[in-house]
Formats: structure tokens, C-alpha cells, sequence
């Protein structure tokens, strides 16, 4: 026993020399894409890209301000924007179905959206983000909020697939009535 513990401090104390450090350290399995503050994508992971996304985020105003604080319109803006990214799935046989994400959208003033962070949510249904990436970059190249704004705004918000039909099921509770 006294020998394996008198081996066991030899190679920690032989792992700790300045020698020999820097070559036994852990590398990561991964590396995250550096910040630019110059170039950022369209669509990214929510956690790359940090103080470019930082600088994007302290622009303009919030959707909800936007719409005069008017939960139900912001919120009928939100929903529009699930099913219309539902409906683009759709339109280029795109398999959306129990993806589960947090959205951070940019608009500009003329409601084209700027750019889209996103972070698949752990419940999500397993699927690639860079096929994730793809698919929202091509939303963004089609998708236009139609009307004038005041100012930039954004939304930070979650999105699961498939999206409620409210329209329906309010329709339906209606005539049970």
C-alpha cells in the first residue's frame, strides 16, 4: 500500500512540473466559433457569438413595445410567426415535428427579420443544428412582418412543433356553448 501511494504522488507531483503541464492538460471535445463583432450570421446558437449577440440585443425595443404594450397583438404576432416557420417546414418538405427551441428573434424597422439565435431545448427531438441552422436562414431569406415599425425590436420566446390551432379550438369551445 505504501508504495502505491508513494507512486501515486510521484506522477502527480511528475504531471505538475512545468515540463510536462501544458502537455497532459484536458482538452475539450468541442470548440465554440470565436466572437466577431463584425460578422454575425443570419441564424446562431444562442451561447456563440457572445458579445456580437451582447451589442445585437441592447439594440432597439421589444416586440411587446412595439405593439403598444398589447399582450394579445404581440402575442398574435409571436403565433404568426410559429406557423408561418410551420407552414415554410411544410412548403419545402422539412420535418419540424417535436422540435422544441428558445427563439430570439431581430427585426428591423421594416419587420424583415435581421437575424435568429436559437438553442435546441433538452426535450427536443433530436435533431441537427446545422440542418436547424440551414432551415431558419432560409425562413429569414422569406419570411417579412408586414407593416412599418417605430424602431428595431426583437423577442426572446420558445417554440414547439407542431404550433396550437388557436383559431380552431377557440371555434370549437364556442359552439359547445
Amino acid at each position: 500500500m505504501r508504495e502505491f501511494l508513494i507512486l501515486l504522488v510521484g506522477i502527480m507531483f511528475f504531471l505538475s512540473t512545468p515540463t510536462y503541464a501544458n502537455y497532459y492538460t484536458v482538452q475539450p471535445f468541442f470548440s465554440v466559433e470565436q466572437d466577431s463583432l463584425t460578422t454575425l450570421p443570419k441564424v446562431f446558437l444562442l451561447g456563440n457569438h457572445e458579445s456580437a449577440y451582447e451589442n445585437l440585443s441592447s439594440e432597439g425595443t421589444s416586440l411587446l413595445a412595439i405593439c403598444d404594450d398589447d399582450f394579445n397583438l404581440a402575442h398574435g404576432k409571436w403565433n404568426t410567426l410559429l406557423k408561418e416557420m410551420e407552414a415554410h417546414a411544410e412548403m419545402i418538405n422539412y420535418d419540424i415535428k417535436g422540435v422544441k427551441m428558445w427563439l430570439h428573434v431581430f427585426w428591423d424597422s421594416k419587420g424583415k427579420i435581421k437575424n435568429i439565435a436559437f438553442y435546441l431545448k433538452p426535450n427536443s427531438r433530436n435533431i441537427k443544428t446545422e440542418e436547424m441552422t440551414a432551415f431558419l436562414t432560409d425562413f429569414v431569406n422569406n419570411y417579412h412582418l408586414p407593416s412599418q415599425y417605430k424602431s428595431k425590436f426583437s423577442h426572446y420566446g420558445g417554440a414547439a412543433f407542431p404550433t396550437l390551432n388557436w383559431g380552431i379550438t377557440t371555434v370549437k369551445n364556442k359552439i359547445k356553448d
